[in-house]
């Protein structure tokens, strides 16, 4: 066998078992159970309730889902009024603790942003809070 052939061979296998590897884990990530929170809650009905709660600027549902940090007028101002357009299903990302659900809303500016808000549970009183991705 060449060099060339050699090198071809181990392209090959490289490229092989990165695409065992990576449907290794698209099932492994698929057999997760989504967690629920003390409250009977899952990750989706918790970033609901967090735009929700961000459109109406509802400060006692933004408090307990997310911080105070939330309630500064500039940032309830940029929120308030957002229409949902759509709230993906909740998937993990291993080892990281937190489990992501995708996004896409409306601002009222009619800007419209897409992402993966972030919400894990970690506290004594086991609730889901939003932990990033705005």
């Amino acid at each position: 066998m060449n060099k060339l052939n050699r090198k071809w061979l181990w392209v090959c296998l490289t490229c092989l078992v990165l695409i065992v590897g990576l449907v290794v884990y698209k099932l492994v990530q698929s057999s997760i159970p989504v967690p629920l929170d003390s409250a009977g809650k899952t990750p989706d009905a918790v970033a609901k309730a967090w735009f929700s709660a961000l459109s109406a600027g509802d400060a006692n549902v933004i408090r307990q889902i997310g911080s105070t940090r939330w309630e500064q007028p500039d940032i309830l101002q940029r929120y308030e009024g957002l229409q949902v357009i759509s709230i993906g299903t909740p998937f993990p990302r291993p080892p990281l603790p937190q489990w992501f659900v995708s996004y896409e809303i409306r601002l009222k500016s009619g800007e419209v942003k897409r992402g993966n808000l972030a919400v894990k549970i970690d506290n004594p009183g086991c609730a889901w809070h939003f932990d990033g991705g705005l």
